[in-house]
């Protein structure tokens, strides 16, 4: 069983077809749960994260509810237990997909540009939509949401740079083009499309964290355009 939250919430059954929840609340005891996996959520945060701070008098039974609800969808993968003050989430760190993703992100950064680009490819590929798109809980996209999309953008840009020095410049443009229209002003972003779009297709080089725009550069990126690969562009 895998849950996955970047997109919709869902249960993925091992060599099932996913299982959306109907109820959001139910989603959203889920995402608070199973972001924080093997550690105790209490149940005065659960009810914050999931009622936005302002749980109504019927909240902890429905909360309750949700949880023997849960259990019987979980699996033997993952064992949602009463600990106190709260609940846990019991399992495999890649039984989330969040934690999947960040680990895939780690492990690229410490291997060479082939190996690299094949995880960072598949941490990427784990995103299915925004983060928790069907659970509208405030609290719960303020507590995460900001240090994944930081993650998930970062890997864009560092899958574009292995790419490039691999000699496989064209297949980044695509993601790094969809990136940049989000945060142009993002420079980093912005500098790997242009090398992406304007790179001849040569004989890779090694890879190093320092690889980025030129120092010096006075490029002024509020104004800069993003990039549009024309016919004429090399290698777009």
């Amino acid at each position: 069983m895998r849950v996955n939250l970047l997109g919709t919430v869902e249960l993925v059954p091992t060599g099932g077809e996913s299982v959306t929840l109907a109820a959001t609340k139910r989603r959203a005891v889920l995402a608070a749960l199973a972001l924080e996996l093997n550690r105790i959520v209490s149940g005065d945060r659960l009810l914050s994260l999931v009622w936005d701070g302002a749980p109504p008098p019927q909240a902890k039974a429905a909360l309750q509810g949700h949880i023997a609800q849960l259990r019987k969808l979980l699996g033997s993968t993952l064992d949602l237990v009463t600990r106190v003050p709260g609940y846990v989430l019991a399992g495999d760190r890649h039984a989330v997909d969040v934690f999947l993703f960040e680990d895939l992100v780690a492990a690229a950064r410490k291997a060479d540009d082939e190996t690299a680009a094949e995880k960072l490819t598949s941490a990427l590929e784990l995103w299915r939509g925004p983060f928790l798109v069907d659970v509208p809980s405030r609290r719960l996209h303020e507590a995460y949401e900001a240090r994944l999309e930081e993650l998930r953008l970062t890997a864009v840009e560092e899958l574009g740079a292995r790419l490039i020095v691999l000699g496989r410049a064209a297949e980044a443009v695509t993601s790094l083009r969809a990136a940049a229209e989000e945060h142009p002003l993002r420079e980093p972003l912005v500098a790997r499309l242009v090398l992406a779009c304007t790179t001849p297709v040569a004989r890779p080089r090694r890879w190093t964290c320092s690889d980025g725009p030129a120092r010096g550069s006075r490029t002024n990126w509020a104004s800069t355009p993003v990039p549009s690969c024309g016919p004429r562009t090399t290698p777009c």
